[in-house]
């Protein structure tokens, strides 16, 4: 048989096959969408592992490059500035970086505090990193004696600057009040190196580090000792194990008394980057990934299963006429390749949907509560995407179109043309791989819950540590706007910075639109300070009687008000609580009770910190768990939080700007935006984390429940001459809805205990992997089972009201 008969066979096939479909609209686009739905998913997870794994990093090349080691500390500063000067002769050039939080970025009338990266001269040699204008750090920039310059974002470059191209050689910034020369800007896809990247940040000489870092002016801390993360590009020549034993020579693993040296291991810099983004991330994703796809794939091959089984006498007719099995597989194989294609089609477009969704909430990304950078990562739809794409419709094909056609193409002939114009009659055999299927569809959705049972019990764990279960914290965080100051960073003495605090609160006071304004160092759900309280022995003797480890927060009078927190007893702070006047405090409703059971505990005197004695004044409504407030006046400190409450946030954001730079042109203002963006964000992103695996999981769900309505569905429409005779002899209509209900819990039960098993084994593997803390709450255990089985039971009884309705007459009529 000549390629030409061959192909022309299969494009008859296909023809065939979409004919066929087109009569069945509703089949088919019930089948199609089963898979494309997970099609789509399955495609825009393997975008993110995509941009992880396998895109490059965007203005980057690690041609030739190797990490010494892994993570973030390969080498100290010394360790680097010796190989530096003694580079082996497989080496081209070493590079290192680190990186410095919290770090205070100023050109006048602005500040911003940002995490910049000290790197070495040859970092832009080792990478090939290049700058959109002027030029980037060299050699001869990272020493000390050389003149301090920086290299800066496009993002500040053009919100800065203007874009202007003037800025290169005759603008300076001041970071941590150093001055440095702007010399080159990078370009614009260029954030880091790393392909989960920060939007913003500056490039400064390693050598600046004395300058910059503050912890360096600390004791005990030398500017050699401290960590990098180094790299060498090694020459055209030279093999990977050549360069391994170079590095190796001039860091020997320490040998002899005391803790072994770690071996400096080259791991490909592409990898080693890579891994320091996500961690296990790519692997939770694959493995949701694979759950959906098997589910819809089991979902798929039922329901064509079924479609043959009532198609028995054209097969019938065909094996009756002469048709090989090979050509009823052909044909039965060749639909379910018109189905995939379909679905790849329609399931590209549904992750180009989800991708976009993934993206914005990945922009708005914390990587906790403490951290003000935003991350960003490449989701667009490449050229592998599409390939993954078509090659979940191949493994569909090949997986489904084979078993399909294999079962159908097998059945008997006698049976097929017996069956031809009635209701089908199915073998044991056929009914358990029916049941298998389904099985698979509800083991698949029954670890995807508990999977998201797991993120949930993680995200409740983490919200509670910070009392923040709730997005509105107890109290209204919906009209508020904030926005951090440091004058710490900004060398303020604790006279300058008393009068600048008590200066902005009283401007603020008469801006349009600001309700009330006040200070606080932290607010309750956010504030990071923690301490011991302790109430005074009820004997009048010194000592104390019970203890409370609870969270507090220094604020200004009028702070309650601000955040709307309802005072129960007692008074506010006012402007005569200051230095020096004696010390008190407003305590939450739980430290009163746990402190005074049973008692008021105004005017009860209390340990603060086993360090002061604090008299109560007043009791407020838990705000976010225990709770104490102390006034600021008493106990000052240089970082506050700005508090403004308004009943238009977003028109008040530019007004308290502008009031904190009448003060201070120079002052850093952080983060200054509406509250739920600022001190809520790190939550949502939590809890973002909950709902997409929430969301896959009622995905699977619902792919497994369709699999048990098309099994049970297909159970009573082989069955209807039964039913009607049961019905005839006095069968009632509950007794039939329990027959077929017992068939869906079969179904259920032989899908349920193997998830059950499968997730307790692999709980250890998911705790080490992707959760490192494992959730072991018995009502995640016990509920999500009970979810599925609800589920089931009610997609089981809606074929089982069917059957108690079947009319005897009818179902007779044929005997």
């Amino acid at each position: 048989m000549s390629s030409t008969t061959v192909i022309a066979g299969v494009f008859e096939d296909v023809r065939y096959a979409w004919r066929q479909l087109r009569h069945s609209p509703g089949f088919t686009t019930a089948a199609v969408m089963t898979l494309a739905l997970a099609v789509g998913v399955n495609t825009a997870l393997f975008s993110v592992v995509n941009a992880l794994s396998f895109k490059p990093i965007p203005g980057v090349n690690v041609d030739r490059v190797s990490q010494i080691g892994y993570g973030w500390s390969s080498l100290t500063v010394g360790q680097l500035r010796q190989l530096e000067r003694t580079p082996p002769q497989t080496i081209v050039a070493v590079a290192g970086a680190r990186e410095l939080w919290d770090t205070t970025v100023q050109v006048p009338g602005r500040a911003e505090q940002l995490s910049p990266y000290l790197i070495s001269g040859s970092l832009s040699r080792v990478f090939g990193l290049t700058a959109q204008v002027g030029r980037w750090i060299e050699p001869e920039d990272d020493v000390e004696t050389s003149a301090g310059v920086v290299v800066i974002s496009d993002r500040m470059w053009r919100e800065w600057f203007g874009a202007s191209r003037e800025v290169i050689g005759r603008v300076t910034i001041h970071v941590n009040k150093q001055t440095f020369t702007v010399i080159g800007v990078a370009l614009p896809e260029f954030r880091g190196l790393s392909p989960m990247a920060v939007k913003e940040t500056i490039w400064l000489p390693l050598a600046s580090a004395k300058r910059v870092d503050r912890l360096l002016s600390m004791p005990n801390q030398v500017a050699d000792e401290q960590q990098t993360v180094s790299f060498v590009k090694a020459r055209p020549e030279a093999s990977a194990g050549a360069v391994q034993d170079s590095v190796q020579f001039v860091f020997p693993p320490r040998v002899g008394p005391g803790p072994p040296g770690r071996p400096r291991i080259l791991i490909p810099a592409g990898d080693a980057l890579r891994r320091s983004s996500l961690g296990g991330i790519e692997s939770m994703l694959m493995i949701v990934a694979v759950l959906i796809f098997v589910a819809a794939c089991a979902n798929l091959t039922n329901m064509l299963f079924a479609r043959g089984l009532r198609r028995a006498g054209e097969i019938g007719v065909r094996l009756t006429l002469g048709a090989s099995a090979g050509r009823l597989f052909r044909l039965l194989f060749a639909e379910v390749a018109v189905i995939s294609g379909l679905a790849v089609a329609a399931g590209f477009s549904i992750a180009g949907i989800l991708t976009r969704l993934l993206a914005s909430t990945l922009s708005d990304f914390r990587p906790s509560r403490y951290e003000t950078v935003r991350m960003v990562l490449d989701l667009s739809l490449d050229h592998r995407v599409l390939l993954f794409a078509c090659a979940a419709g191949v493994i569909a094909t090949a997986l489904v179109g084979a078993l399909t056609a294999w079962r159908t193409s097998r059945l008997p002939l006698l049976r097929t043309l017996a069956s031809a114009g009635a209701a089908p009659n199915t073998t044991a055999q056929a009914r358990g791989v029916r049941t298998a299927l389904v099985s698979v569809q509800v083991t698949s959705a029954l670890l995807m819950l508990l999977g998201a049972g797991f993120v949930h019990e993680n995200v409740r764990r983490t919200l509670d540590a910070t009392k923040l279960s709730s997005r509105r914290v107890d109290y209204d965080t919906a009209h508020l706007v904030t926005a951090r100051l440091d004058l710490k960073l900004h060398d303020y003495t604790e006279p300058r910075g008393r009068d600048f605090y008590a200066r902005l609160v009283r401007d603020l006071a008469h801006v349009p639109d600001v309700e009330s304004a006040a200070l606080a160092d932290g607010v309750p759900g956010d504030a990071v300070n923690g301490t011991m309280f302790a109430a005074e022995s009820r004997s009048g003797q010194v000592g104390i009687s019970r203890r409370l480890n609870a969270k507090y927060s220094r604020v200004t009078p009028g702070f309650l008000a601000t955040i709307g927190l309802t005072l129960r007893r007692g008074r506010d702070f006012s402007e005569h609580d200051t230095f020096g006047a004696p010390p008190v405090a407003i305590v939450s409703d739980s430290v009163a009770a746990d402190l005074w059971p049973g008692e008021d505990a105004i005017g009860k005197r209390m340990l603060f910190g086993a360090v002061e004695w604090l008299t109560v004044v007043g009791v407020v409504a838990d705000p976010a768990g225990p709770f104490a407030f102390v006034p600021f006046a008493q106990r000052y400190t240089p970082g506050m939080l700005v508090t403004v409450r308004s009943a238009t946030p977003e028109a008040v954001v530019a007004p308290l700007q502008a009031a904190i730079r009448a003060l201070d042109n120079d002052v850093a203002i952080l983060d200054a935006a509406p509250a739920e963006a600022t001190l809520l964000g790190w939550v949502r992103s939590v809890q973002a984390t909950g709902v997409l695996v929430t969301s896959l999981g009622a995905l699977a769900l619902g792919i497994a429940m369709l699999g048990v309505y098309g099994v049970v569905s297909f159970f009573v429409s082989s069955r209807i001459r039964e039913f009607g005779i049961r019905t005839a002899l006095g069968a009632t209509p509950g007794s039939i809805v329990r027959m077929v209900l017992d068939q869906a819990v079969h179904l259920l039960l032989v899908g349920l205990l193997p998830g059950v098993f499968i997730a307790s084994v692999g709980s250890r593997i998911i705790e080490n992997r992707i959760f490192k803390v494992m959730p072991n709450e018995i009502s995640t255990w016990v509920g999500v089972p009970l979810i599925v089985l609800m589920t089931g039971l009610v997609a089981g009884y809606l074929p089982a009201r069917r059957a108690a309705r079947v009319d005897p007459n009818v179902a007779l009529r044929d005997l």
